[in-house]
Order: structure tokens, then sequence, then C-alpha cells
């Protein structure tokens, strides 16, 4: 169910915060779809590719890389609010009392077969301003923290197969001071060892993965190519 646009007003006799409920997935802040990213490192901008639709889950190569990027739209049913006082027309405080920033992302992940994962808080700073709506605002995350990709480096080999549930929200508060978390949003990553072991000498990594990466998320290229002699981190 559409959670309905909350709005919050001051006034010089009382004030209150109307429905606000910061129950995960209950949230005015949340987070949507994810999208894949497109563009070079080297050339065009590498942004959310939001003529595609939105991408249910993925795959990771873990022997190829250990980054998994995505761009997620960010919307935000609280309303753009002024204080003013009652009758008459002063600005005690400008309209952007309900933009969120978050101040770090949390992250809980599970798997099957069953991994020891822990929590992790990663600071984070980001900026949805009150009113944003689906398509205006993207935020681009890696949604394998350091430990987690520590994790599975160091406990598969090759051949194995391993499906990860990340969950992650974003902790943050109003520009009115009020405390509040956005949705959680739950992605599936299909994990697998293909045995890469690395390039030859005088070789670099492909950049076929999104924005110039290297590959192995979602079924780009793991492997090498002969280093240019002119051009430092480009294939010949």
């Amino acid at each position: 169910m559409r959670v309905k646009r909350f709005i919050f007003q001051l006034t010089v006799t009382a004030w209150a915060w109307v429905g606000v409920g910061c129950v995960p997935n209950q949230s005015p802040i949340r987070i949507l779809g994810g999208r894949s990213l497109i563009g070079q490192a080297t050339g065009s901008a590498c942004v959310a590719s939001v003529s595609n639709p939105t991408q249910a889950s993925g795959t990771l190569d873990i022997s190829g890389t250990t980054s998994y990027q995505m761009s997620f739209d960010t919307e935000s049913d609280l309303e753009r609010l002024s204080t003013n006082i009652v009758g008459g027309q002063q600005t005690v405080e400008g309209p952007g009392r309900n933009d969120f920033t978050s101040k770090e992302i949390v992250y809980t992940v599970t798997s099957t077969p069953h991994f020891n994962f822990r929590e992790e808080r990663i600071a984070l700073n980001f900026l949805i301003p009150a009113g944003t709506a689906s398509g205006q605002s993207q935020l681009t995350i890696e949604l394998l923290s350091p430990a987690t990709a520590s994790l599975l480096v160091s406990s598969m080999v090759p051949g194995d197969k391993v499906q990860l549930l990340v969950t992650f929200q974003l902790n943050g508060s109003l520009a009115s001071g009020q405390t509040i978390q956005s949705n959680q949003v739950t992605f599936p990553i299909s994990v697998f060892d293909s045995g890469f072991t690395g390039c030859a000498k005088n070789q670099i990594r492909q950049g076929t993965g999104p924005c110039g990466n290297v590959g192995g998320q979602d079924g780009s290229l793991v492997g090498c190519c002969t280093a240019s002699s002119t051009v430092a981190g480009q294939c010949a």
C-alpha cells in the first residue's frame, strides 16, 4: 500500500508530527527499484540507465570482482514546508524542514548456504529533498560491504555458488532534527567463483563491467587484454 503524503505543520500555538511512522517499509523516505549503471570511466558520465526497466536481481563472479554497484530511485512523501507565523507573512524557517539527509547505510546479509555475515554500518551522506518523486533522485551504492566481500573471497573456491539476500536501509534525520529511517530494500545476488586467477605479464583487466569497471557483475566478461604502450590503463 502506498503511504500517503505526510504534512508537518508548526504554528505559534502548537506543533505536531502528523502520522510519522518510522517503521521499516512504512517510512515516507523510500528507496525504490534498482537500475544498472551505464557509461565509461573515460567517456560519458557513469549514470543509472533510467530508460531501462528496474532490475530485480543480479549475478557476480567473485573471482573477477568484489564490486556490485547499483543505482536506486529514491522518493520522499514529505511535503516541502516553511514555518510561518499564523496569520502573517513572515517565514520563521525555510521550505527545507522536511529534507532528509542520511548519516549511514546499514547492511544485513543472509545467504544460502549459510555464511556468518555481520551487520555493517557505513557512513553515507545523501540528501533526499522533501517532495522528491521517483526518477528525480538516484542513490548509487556498493551492495557488497567490505566485510561481506572479504568473507566471500576467503570462503569460496572455484565452482562454488552462494545466493545472497542483501538488505540495506538509510538512517538519518530531517533538517528539522527529527530522526528517521528509510524503508528496507532487499536485493538478491547470485555469487559464483569461475576460477579466474588474474592476468599474465604485460596484460591488464578488461573494463567490461558497469562504467568501465573490471568484469564480473551481471555477466560482464572477466578477462584480460594486452596493455597499451601509449595510454596507461587502456587495452592496446
